[in-house]
């Protein structure tokens, strides 16, 4: 197994997922999702961009480009509530102005 295959393998089981349920979620086989984790095929641009969002891990991360899950400049708001998020978006909006 190679990097690729060895995180996206990782991220899939921590979302307790399937391989089947991850093939669906981004559009592939089943079959697919096993070579890309066995490291025998590699996804398409998109379906790296799908497993991406569907893993919560930057392509960089993938890759191996970057050691860390996450791209630092990302901050998670999913524990917020929604007005908050609004909160956040217009504050981040009025610096962008600036």
């Amino acid at each position: 197994m190679n990097d690729l295959g060895n995180r996206i393998k990782q991220l899939r089981l921590n979302k307790q997922l399937s391989q089947q349920q991850l093939s669906q979620l981004i559009d592939c086989t089943s079959s697919s999702v096993s070579a890309f984790e066995q490291g025998t095929r590699n996804p398409s641009i998109d379906t790296l961009k799908s497993l991406s969002r569907v893993l919560g891990a930057s392509t960089d991360y993938l890759l191996g480009l970057n050691t860390k899950n996450r791209d630092p400049n990302l901050i998670d708001v999913s524990a917020l509530t929604e007005s908050q998020r609004i909160a956040i978006k217009q504050l981040i909006e009025s610096i962008k102005k600036k």
